[in-house]
């Protein structure tokens, strides 16, 4: 089976996206963290957001008894 991925966000009326999407085919990792709608640093908290999700499944894929 062939998997592909893409993605698109949209600023909607905010003039910053602060979305944040990733994928990993070889983790099987699918992850979009919706801005925080104006909010300060949203656009950071998104992107912390998925990072941490993507570290943790990462080394989850390595060791089996990482929790």
């Amino acid at each position: 089976m062939t998997v592909t991925a893409g993605g698109r966000t949209d600023t909607g009326p905010r003039a910053l996206n602060q979305d944040w999407l990733e994928w990993d085919l070889a983790l099987g990792l699918f992850v979009v963290a919706d801005g925080m709608g104006g909010h300060n640093a949203g656009e950071v908290a998104s992107h912390l957001a998925v990072q941490a999700i993507r570290e943790f499944i990462a080394q989850s894929a390595q060791n089996t008894d990482f929790t």
